[in-house]
């Protein structure tokens, strides 16, 4: 037994002195050239992994000490240990990257606050996670055709940038790529985008319109929140989701017609747009949402459709410039607080089919009447909750 226990440690011993040597030995020499400092790729290239110049207007090398310079590394241009520490501002105002270079890496430039201008080699296929996020003075980028990738929060916080163009080689614009860039009042999406992810363009404060090409499947979650200056947005044939918030509090919307193709819509996707007025729901949908078009105050207008069977919880709660609404017989649940403090809604009519009423769901609609048939689930519910209502047959 003490040998078997014996035999367990040593091997265990060898194992982590092993990984340990393993480690040594593939962490990569660095080497200096000048104001660079950089590490041999596999590929005999030079990767930059730090600059200490001062310089204002930067010309990167192609080449350090005749290694061919193929990328630029993670952090090689901000200053302090990480991206979410006290940066100190470096000089760089402009940056000019040679041909030859692929790839950008995390938080490459991130926190550059008086970089003005970056111009990228059309050699560049990978631009990395917040590479940019914080650049506060870059007012404009051309992104190469070549560029495949550009990751989460790229150029996030870049709040002077002004306008931007998504290459068709890019299909996935990522998580709060461009978010709360308040001045950006032009976006280009090309046509090969079929994902905008999660808080791409959230609290873009500046843009009046986005047109989504017809590429686009999926709008990510809460992904034009806060898009107070949007007052159009045309959601194409082919998207099929919108995610939880997207549009919400984008308050200068005004109309908005979902496609034919759409299948899932997040929870509270228009929320407090205060300017929508009218909206056409598709015949793809089954249901209006958690709190879809809740606080849209301004909305006097909206097309329900005999394919949707679910109106869920706070679906048109405080839309108070609703006066009347359509319930198709598909209908059969009407979820909790679903029409709470619609204070102008006067006539509604509750079909047979409907089964299920949620809590609230008419609370605070004082001038309204439900018409519901005799003996039916809705009248038992008008019944309980004390609501006033009308039979749908007069000779009742």
């Amino acid at each position: 037994m003490k040998r078997a226990v014996l035999f367990c440690a040593l091997v265990l011993l060898f194992t982590l002195l092993f990984s340990f040597t393993m480690a040594e030995e593939t962490e990569p020499e660095t080497f200096t050239s000048g104001d660079y400092e950089y590490i041999l790729l596999p590929d005999g290239t030079a990767e930059i992994t730090k600059y200490n110049g001062e310089a204002r207007e930067l010309s990167i090398p192609d080449m350090l000490d005749g290694k061919k310079v193929t990328s630029i590394g993670n952090e090689a241009f901000c200053k302090g240990t990480s991206f979410i520490s006290m940066a100190i501002p470096n000089s760089l105002t402009s940056v000019t990257i040679p041909e030859g270079i692929t790839n950008i890496g995390d938080y490459a430039f991130a926190k550059c606050t008086n970089l003005i201008s970056i111009t990228m080699p059309d050699s560049l296929t990978s631009i990395g996670n917040a590479a940019f996020a914080g650049c506060s003075s870059l007012v404009s980028v051309m992104i190469p055709k070549s560029v495949t990738s550009i990751g989460d929060k790229a150029f996030g916080f870049c709040s002077s940038l002004t306008s931007v163009t998504i290459p068709e080689n890019v299909t996935n614009i990522r998580n709060a790529t461009f978010a709360s860039c308040s001045s950006l009042t032009s976006v280009t999406i090309s046509n090969g985008v079929t994902i905008i992810g999660d808080n791409a363009f959230e609290f873009c404060s500046s843009l009046t319109s986005i047109t989504i090409p017809n590429s686009v499947t999926t709008i990510g979650d809460v992904s034009f929140v806060g898009c107070s200056s949007l007052t159009s947005v045309t959601i194409p044939e082919g998207s099929t989701h919108i995610g939880d918030f997207a549009f919400s509090q984008c308050k200068s919307l005004v109309s908005v017609k979902l496609p034919n193709s759409m299948t899932s819509v997040g929870r509270g996707v228009f929320y407090n747009c205060s300017s929508l007025m009218s909206v056409k729901i598709p015949h793809s949908m089954t249901s209006i949402g958690d709190s879809m078009f809740s606080s849209c105050n301004s909305l006097t207008s909206v097309n329900i459709p005999d394919s949707v069977t679910c109106i869920e919880d706070g679906a048109f709660a405080h839309c108070d410039s609703l006066t009347s609404v359509m319930i198709p017989d598909s209908v059969t649940s009407i979820g909790d607080s679903a029409f709470v403090y619609c204070s102008n809604l006067t006539d509604m009519t509750i079909p047979d089919g409907v089964k299920n009423i949620g809590k609230y769901a008419f609370d605070g609609c004082k001038n309204l009447t439900l018409n519901v048939t005799k003996d039916s689930y809705a009248e038992q519910y008008c019944t309980d909750n004390n609501l006033i209502y009308a039979y749908t047959d007069s000779t009742d």
